[in-house]
């Protein structure tokens, strides 16, 4: 039996999901493309019967996904958790590159996970940050972890 089990979000799930990944309310919307976007995919983490976090991707076909949310319960951070979302879902869905857009808030964990992470060159106005592209390629020959 694994340690961890990565599966996809389902109803009430995918609200407490989006809560955790954006730090406050599932917006409606966001909800919606998950549950009828067939490109669209929230998948969780659990230890037991214990949400530990969750990925959100979007599918763009010949093995690349765009990472749209990635959060892991606070208590849980550091331990490896987001690493295994990751190498999760590539497993799951044939994926060999991921991109995202993300803060300087998440680059240190990005980097961590093998990512390639530099400036856009422009600021988030809603959020006064500067956006970072990242992006993350399999190693040919490099197996993904499992969980």
């Amino acid at each position: 039996m694994p340690l961890f089990d990565l599966s996809k979000a389902q109803g009430s799930d995918v609200q407490y999901l989006l809560h955790v990944a954006n730090g406050g309310d599932g917006n409606q919307k966001t909800i919606e493309q998950y549950e009828t976007n067939q490109t669209k995919h929230l998948y969780k983490i659990k230890k037991g019967n214990c949400i530990l976090g969750a990925i959100g991707i979007e599918d763009l076909g010949k093995g690349e996904a765009r990472i749209l949310h990635i959060a892991v319960e606070h208590q849980w951070r550091r331990r490896g958790i987001g690493s295994k979302l990751i190498k999760g879902v590539a497993s799951l869905h044939g994926i060999v590159r991921f991109e995202a857009e993300i803060s300087w808030d998440s680059a240190y964990f990005f980097r961590a996970c093998g990512f390639k992470v530099w400036s856009l060159g422009s600021v988030d106005e809603e959020n006064e940050r500067e956006t970072l592209k990242t992006i993350w390629e399999e190693i040919p020959g490099q197996k993904n972890e499992v969980l």
